[in-house]
């Protein structure tokens, strides 16, 4: 009997691993769609309640982890949103998959701190960090 309640254990945490991060996925993928309408009517996105909205979609799908795993996970669905946000956004855009879009402008409030990171490694290399570092928090908050 111990031994099936750890078996389901396991495989109710691996469903909560796929389904939480599959909700982030499609927010994520749903947000970069939005934002890339409202760049075809000439509005530019809202960064503040895109972020807002983010971190509330997060804060939910945290209450479904296991406490042993809050900060790999947290991570895990930044990242996640981070990489597809981005990715799709490009994409629906017909931008080439690593564009971050930094402005030449180094004090210009359009560019956010982690574009200008990339932007100064590299857009290829920067998309490169970016995917190992989603791999990497999704393999540790999946331990």
């Amino acid at each position: 009997m111990l031994k099936t309640y750890f078996e389901f254990t396991e495989t109710y945490s691996g469903l909560i691993y796929l389904v939480t991060r599959s909700i982030m996925a499609a927010f994520a993928i749903f947000r970069a769609f939005q934002d890339f309408k409202l760049i075809q009517e000439g509005i530019r996105p809202n960064h503040f309640n895109n972020g807002l909205h983010t971190f509330l979609v997060v804060g939910v799908l945290m209450l479904f982890n296991p406490v042993q795993g809050l900060f790999y996970d947290m991570v895990s669905y930044f990242l996640i949103y981070w990489v597809l946000f981005d990715y799709f956004l490009n994409r629906f855009r017909e931008l080439p998959y690593y564009y971050t879009g930094v402005k030449e402008e180094p004090d210009s409030n359009d560019n956010a701190l982690t574009d200008q990171f990339l932007n100064w490694i590299g857009e290829k290399a920067g998309f490169i960090i970016k995917i190992v570092l989603l791999i990497v928090f999704n393999l540790l908050a999946g331990l």
